[in-house]
């Protein structure tokens, strides 16, 4: 009997709890059926609503494909809200002005023939100036030298070019930019006579830029600071815009080169130019008609698919240049090639700390070239986007023949600080320097360069999002309103139905235990 009582006693304590269970149970399925009844989701109160099980199935399983549904058109949406497209607005101003471009004019001839001694002896402009006005161990030759000579070398007009050539370029990549710049044609002797809008252009119009490959540019119209206004033009036409008499000394052309003439890019006026791959070729003798028109890209940055990115400016060792997408390739592939062969190539943008390799060390050339071929076949290790704003002028020419008879000049002949000296003094006092006419010399062989608008319309291609953050909202609300019968009120009432759920469910287990 004593036995028997706790076994009683035990069997009431678990019934009690089986009890409590029940009713914990049925409390929270009351609750949630209440909860559905009153539902804004029509299936969800119907469900509940539902007399029979076949209705009640029904209503369930429409439930189910209107969800799928619902997530199918999401996540359709989302993936291509995700993808970032993007449509292009065009847009063609007609306005009464437009901003002239930049004008770059190289001669096809780097240096001057009679400076190549200093050169090959990797002289500076100075030394080259001393040696020149003081020359070691000099002989005087007579006329007859030139008549009677038996030198082998006047026999041979067949020589090795490509070994010439490499043998001038490895010393003329080795000269400071200063020598470089000294050895190459001064403004006045490329650009004899400049207007723009039948005005005569000033020295200060022009602003200097070295290549390696075309020596000495001088870039009409660059704008240096945001703050710097561009020249306009108001007029289309040949008699508006900028007119440019090149000339082109080939009595001074350097073995080297195969062509005589000049090089003309023209481009933004907030890059440098590229005339390694841009620009046309000027020969002498033609008056060249360049019309253009101006066509202006506008780009999105991330995380829209061009990643567009805004350049800017930075300094090397030589020059300022202005941030670019090819300025950026330039040093990505140097960059690289200073880690793969410990120097880079001397024709690209050399910055501060890189070597420039020797052309006549196979070992370096060698590693040049295969770094070179990675880089083709791999693309560059670099992320080096689209600008976010890019300016480009198509070109339209015309060329006829023109004879020259003038032989005057705009500019005269200007002292240069960096390369005119007084006996071996470097300094020059700026304030004595005088423009004067050239009066010696014969008349070099020159051509006449007109650049001018063909039409004052600019084309513009402007990036837009396709979605804005109004139409993501839309697109979901309209979704989850079309297949659920749900708003943003609605979702806040269901968000503070479950939470209520969850605290009353918590709350009688709590008490339960």
């Amino acid at each position: 009997m004593e036995e028997s009582v706790p076994k009683a006693i035990e069997h009431s304590n678990t019934e009690r709890d089986t009890k409590k269970d029940c009713l914990f149970d049925s409390n929270c399925l009351n609750l949630v059926n209440v909860f559905s009844e009153g539902s804004s989701i029509q299936a969800v109160s119907r469900i509940s609503q539902a007399n029979t099980n076949g209705c009640k199935t029904f209503w369930i399983l429409l439930l189910i494909l209107c969800i799928c549904g619902c997530i199918f058109q999401v996540s359709s949406f989302l993936s291509t809200y995700f993808q970032y497209p993007v449509l292009i607005d065009l847009e063609v101003k007609h306005g009464k002005s437009l901003d002239f471009p930049a004008v770059t004019v190289c001669s096809l001839n780097r240096m001057k023939s009679q400076y190549e001694d200093c050169v090959k002896k990797d002289l500076a402009w100075f030394d080259c100036q001393f040696a020149r006005m003081y020359p070691i161990k000099r002989l005087i030759l007579s006329e007859r030298k030139a008549h009677t000579s038996l030198s082998v070398q006047n026999s041979i007009k067949k020589i090795n070019y490509k070994k010439k050539s490499l043998e001038f370029f490895n010393h003329y990549t080795n000269i400071d930019a200063s020598s470089r710049k000294c050895y190459g044609y001064k403004l006045s002797e490329i650009i004899k006579k400049c207007s723009f809008n039948s005005v005569s252009c000033n020295i200060e119009d022009f602003t200097y830029f070295n290549s390696m490959q075309y020596g000495n540019c001088f870039t009409f119209n660059r704008r240096l600071s945001i703050e710097q206004d561009l020249l306009k033009v108001h007029k289309t036409g040949p008699n508006s815009g900028l007119e440019l008499d090149i000339g082109f000394l080939e009595e001074t052309y350097h073995d080297t080169t195969q062509a005589t003439g000049s090089r003309v890019v023209i481009h933004n006026p907030d890059e440098n130019p590229n005339p390694e791959d841009d620009g046309i070729n000027i020969s002498p003798g033609y008056e060249i008609l360049v019309s253009m028109t101006k066509t202006s890209v506008t780009r999105l940055p991330p995380p829209y698919r061009d990643r567009c990115k805004e350049y800017k400016r930075f300094e090397t060792n030589e020059t300022i240049t202005s941030g670019s997408q090819l300025d950026c390739f330039q040093l990505c592939m140097q960059q690289t090639m200073q880690q793969e062969c410990g120097c880079v190539d001397p024709f690209h943008l050399v910055h501060r700390d890189m070597i420039r390799c020797n052309l006549k060390n196979e070992t370096q050339v060698s590693c040049l070239d295969e770094s070179l071929n990675r880089m083709v076949e791999n693309g560059l290790p670099c992320d080096c986007p689209l600008p976010c704003v890019s300016t480009t002028y198509n070109l339209q020419l015309s060329s006829a023949i023109s004879n020259f008879t003038s032989d005057s000049e705009d500019f005269g002949y200007i002292l240069d600080p960096d390369c005119d000296f007084v006996l071996n003094k470097r300094s020059v006092d700026m304030s004595k320097i005088t423009k004067h006419k050239r009066t010696v010399g014969v008349p070099s062989t020159q051509a006449k360069v007109k650049v001018f608008y063909g039409s004052l319309k600019h084309t513009i291609y402007t990036q837009k999002p396709m979605f804005t953050e109004s139409e993501l909202y839309g697109q979901l609300g309209g979704n989850l309103s079309l297949w659920l019968g749900l708003s943003i009120v609605a979702m806040f009432e269901y968000a503070e139905k479950l939470f209520s759920l969850i605290h009353y469910c918590y709350s009688k287990k709590k008490q339960r235990v």
